[in-house]
């Protein structure tokens, strides 16, 4: 019994990481970031926001990277108007550019 054991544990530590490449493949996902004049490039802001999406990000995170980036003195655009064109500018992205990521 102790050997069946041993070699059923053998098994499962060599098998198992092949059998689950998916899960290490999402460790390398690409950095999503926003430039500080996010708002002055509406299509390069509407890319990064798809990749935020393939990589299974939730609206909320999105519009709170995207307003943290912004840069006021650069935009003219107060933090609360940031979040604002982020979440706008997210249904846009996605009724556009990558209409078949899950959105939350």
């Amino acid at each position: 019994m102790k050997t069946l054991l041993s070699a059923l544990s053998l098994v499962i530590a060599l098998a198992g990481p092949a059998a689950l490449p998916g899960i290490i493949a999402t460790a390398q996902a690409e950095p999503v970031m926003f430039e500080p004049d996010w708002p002055n490039h509406q299509e390069q802001a509407e890319q990064t926001i798809c990749l935020a999406l393939a990589q299974g990000w939730p609206r909320t995170q999105i519009v709170d990277v995207a307003e943290h980036a912004n840069d006021i003195d650069q935009t003219g655009l107060s933090v609360p108007e940031a979040a604002r064109l982020a979440d706008t500018w997210i249904d846009e992205a996605h009724n556009t550019l990558c209409p078949t990521l899950a959105l939350d």
